[in-house]
Formats: structure tokens, sequence, C-alpha cells
């Protein structure tokens, strides 16, 4: 997922943001990377889940959407990002 920061909200952003990588692999057991752009949008944070497998992707989002804690961690979220982040699932080549 690419999520654009809101104005002003860089710092508190970014917090969240580490805390969350650091919450889903605990419970999904997924690696997860947190990257900024390197060019275009200084704001633009990406999400990124390495997985085995679709079925591997089904599985930690069915283990996340039961879970208290990353539900709450969503909510604390509102505010930080502006709307509208681009989700998509790739596929590594090589």
């Amino acid at each position: 997922m690419i999520a654009s920061v809101a104005p002003g909200r860089f710092s508190e952003a970014l917090a969240w943001s580490l805390d969350m990588v650091t919450y889903v692999e605990e419970v999904s057991g997924v690696p997860m990377l947190l990257t900024i752009s390197a060019a275009g949008p200084f704001s633009d944070l990406s999400f990124i889940a390495s997985a085995d497998s679709l079925a591997d992707v089904e599985v930690a989002n069915n283990k996340l959407a039961a879970d208290p804690g990353y539900i709450s961690r969503l909510d604390q979220s509102g505010g930080l990002f502006l709307p509208g982040g681009t989700r998509f699932l790739a596929q590594q080549l090589r």
C-alpha cells in the first residue's frame, strides 16, 4: 500500500507506521517493509508485505482482521494520511 502523509503529520505518521509494520509482522508472521519515496512526493510511505503465496496472504489477512490490536491501531491512524491510498498485489518474477 502507498499512503500519502497528511500535511504537518509526518512525525506522527512515521511513528504510527513503524509500530504498525512491527505489529503486523508479529501477528501475521509475514515480513514487512516500510519505505519512503526516493523520488516524487516526499511524504509517500509504502507498506510492503512479502508472502510466498496468495494463500499465505489470505491467512495473514484473516489473522489481522480477527485481531483487536490491529483494528485498534487502524483506528489510531485517523487524520495521519490523505484519503485515497493505493493498494496493489504484485508477484515477484525473479
